[in-house]
């Protein structure tokens, strides 16, 4: 693992450095950048170097004591941060669940600062917004999330552990204790908090864009998914969809996954394909 200075949050992030060609990888509302490790193992036998940035709050990144601070635009500034701290320009950007809309949010405000090649948005649905909240639902979700659980976390994680089989055992315990470990004011502020709809974004897309499903998706509905795609200008759009697996392709099936975005990177950016494929 490594740091980077963000603006005023260092951020953890995990580079796998071999190979010419550079994709980030930005993860979910309550997951880490651990979550992309055997997709990072996987990917770098393809000649692709990948970034997982864990975002304020997540893993060993800093926290802020605001729940305001938590959203698809402070992630979206803070990346920006950290691409320009990292010296990256020129990528191919990996959106996972609320990651999506953190890329989206992104494209909306930094896509003219940098070279991005391309998207991959995975499990974050249509991105049609979220108005913000009443007294009232804040109060219920600060309620829920300052109850203690009703369960043990011995059968809490053993629902949680088949969506993330793919992860070697010491990653998915990391991973585990990150999710537990993520800040109060992080889980009511995602909860809560105003989205824009992002469909104008989407339909104005001039790059490569795939967008990528499981049609046992929990969390997600594949409706939305699939809203999302057909959002998207028909000539730029692609799509995959797994089938029988859920919310996590990245951890639950990150072999089959790493083919597909092999694929697409050496089919869409031929002038970026490394001599060397995959094993």
């Amino acid at each position: 693992m490594a740091y980077v200075q963000a603006g005023k949050v260092r951020l953890e992030y995990f580079d796998v450095e071999l190979g010419d060609r550079t994709m980030v990888l930005v993860h979910g509302a309550s997951s880490s950048a651990r979550i992309w490790h055997s997709v990072q193992d996987n990917l770098v036998r393809a000649g692709i170097r990948t970034v997982a940035i864990a975002m304020r709050g997540a893993g060993g990144s800093d926290s802020t004591s605001s729940p305001d601070d938590y959203n698809p635009e402070t992630y979206a500034k803070d990346l920006a941060a950290a691409l320009k701290a990292m010296n990256i320009e020129s990528l191919v950007l990996f959106g996972h669940s609320l990651g999506v809309a953190t890329v989206l949010s992104f494209m909306k405000e930094f896509a003219l600062e940098f070279d991005v090649r391309g998207l991959v948005l995975m499990a974050g649905g249509a991105s049609t917004g979220r108005p913000s909240p009443t007294p009232e639902q804040v109060a219920e979700v600060e309620k829920s999330v300052d109850s203690p659980p009703t369960e043990e976390e011995t059968f809490r994680r053993a629902r949680w552990e088949p969506n993330h089989i793919g992860l070697p055992p010491n990653v998915r315990d990391e991973l585990w204790r990150n999710i537990q470990n993520n800040p109060r004011e992080r889980t009511i502020g995602q909860r809560i908090g105003e989205r824009p709809d992002m469909t104008k974004v989407l339909s104005t897309l001039s790059i490569p864009t795939l967008v990528i499903g499981g049609d046992a998706d929990a969390t997600v509905p594949i409706e939305s998914t699939l809203r999302g795609y057909l959002s998207l200008p028909v000539d730029n759009r692609h799509l995959h969809i797994f089938h029988g697996v859920g919310h996590f392709p990245n951890a639950q099936i990150p072999e089959e996954l790493s083919r597909v975005i092999h694929s697409f990177v050496d089919e869409q950016f031929p002038d970026l394909t490394a001599e060397n494929g995959p094993d």
